[in-house]
């Protein structure tokens, strides 16, 4: 069998990964961070990414993402937020987004599983949403989006900073409208974290996680 048809199987039998592989587009850059998207086979509102340098550590940015407060900082759009089953590695939250008249506010259980790879000095943070008990009929629910946070500790107080998120928002929303204003909510996301770790406002923790070998 030739490659060709090696490739064309493949694409049979795999076809959301190949349709997956569409190239970043590039979108804009402000704040020293640039933004892309990318249409996704299995979401009707395009996948986005950001990227960045932090002037910190690693440590120091998840002890940020493990703080309740922080999260109403760097999430302009939150009404609510609450933590469930938080430990070294792992954290599930509730949350209530905001959303424009005559739009319903959105609400979602997403969690959060954290790991380090020694070897690329790379932490991960993967997020799913499922559905949940907490959800509150009055809003409508957010029950589907894969994404991610990478940091790289390329320097000693040098990280590079990857955020990949794709979500269904539910009801009625016209992607192509969303895709329009895609990317700013990230960017001005990033922009207060850089913020909160500039000033220190956040409690420095130490991660099991972080030392596995």
């Amino acid at each position: 069998m030739n490659k060709i048809h090696v490739l064309a199987l493949t694409m049979l039998l795999y076809p959301s990964s190949f349709l997956c592989q569409d190239e970043w587009k590039f979108k804009k850059e402000k704040y020293e961070i640039r933004a892309f998207t990318r249409p996704h086979p299995d979401y009707n509102i395009h996948e986005y990414k950001v990227e960045t340098k932090l002037s910190t550590s690693i440590a120091d940015i998840i002890s940020v993402m493990m703080e309740e407060s922080s999260y109403l900082k760097i999430f302009k759009d939150l009404k609510d937020i609450k933590f469930y089953n938080k430990s070294d590695n792992h954290l599930e939250l509730f949350l209530v987004n905001k959303a424009p008249f005559p739009t319903r506010y959105r609400d979602g259980y997403f969690i959060s599983e954290f790991s380090y790879d020694p070897i690329k000095k790379t932490a991960r943070i993967d997020i799913t949403c499922p559905s949940t008990k907490y959800h509150n009929k009055k809003y409508i629910e957010i029950t589907r989006c894969q994404g991610f946070w990478e940091f790289y500790q390329k320097e000693e107080n040098i990280v590079n900073l990857t955020h990949q998120f794709v979500a269904d928002p539910g009801g009625f929303l016209p992607g192509f409208i969303l895709n329009i204003f895609l990317v700013n909510n990230p960017i001005n996301t990033v922009r207060d974290l850089k913020i909160i770790l500039k000033k220190g406002n956040y409690q420095k923790k130490e991660f099991k996680f972080l030392t596995n070998k």
